[in-house]
């Protein structure tokens, strides 16, 4: 059992602890899995709040045999995202959440938007099962037997998506672009 799933037990059990460090550990992924598909601080910042409260409240309901403590979380995440956008827009499909920020959207971060702009029509192309596996992986850095159990795809297809939507974002745009939308979470970092 993973060192995650037992804290988790724990956590179930009632140790605050153990919680606390799952938090920690947790904390800055789900943060970022939020973020880089809502382009808001303030929303990422609400949405991570409601993930981990959702988290505390529905730890008895985890059970590491059907799946390990991160898939759990990140369905936490994704559900808990959809249900956002499902209140921002009602007219936009939730499987095309990406859709949503637009030109008019205030919330979207200011030295985002031009790298929004840029990025964007480049993912138009992709389906929405591409662009989650392409932004899990790059930007969350989330393993694909993670990304496959939130998804309810195969690894297997997880990395034959993820490889298909790359190549055709390389041939799509330029090298320049392509390089920016793969270093863009060091650039935030400097």
């Amino acid at each position: 059992m993973e060192n995650a799933d037992r804290l988790a037990l724990a956590a179930a059990g009632g140790s605050k602890r153990s919680f606390g460090k799952l938090y920690g550990i947790y904390f800055r992924k789900i943060y970022s899995y939020i973020y880089y598909r809502c382009l808001s601080r303030e929303n990422a910042e609400d949405i991570t709040s409601t993930v981990f409260l959702k988290a505390v409240e529905n730890l008895h309901t985890f059970r590491p045999e059907e799946g390990e403590f991160p898939a759990w979380l990140y369905g936490i995440a994704r559900n808990s995202l959809m249900d956002h956008f499902r209140g921002v827009k009602r007219t936009v499909p939730l499987e095309n959440i990406w859709d949503v920020p637009d030109e008019k959207d205030i919330t979207l971060d200011p030295e985002n938007r031009a790298l929004w702009e840029k990025i964007k029509p480049c993912f138009d192309n992709l389906s929405p099962q591409e662009r989650e596996i392409i932004i899990s992986r790059i930007w969350d850095e989330v393993p694909y037997s993670t990304i496959a159990k939130f998804t309810g795809r195969s690894e297997a297809a997880c990395r034959m998506s993820y490889r298909r939507a790359i190549e055709s974002l390389r041939q799509a745009i330029p090298l320049s672009l392509f390089l920016m939308i793969l270093l863009h979470k060091f650039y935030k970092g400097m």
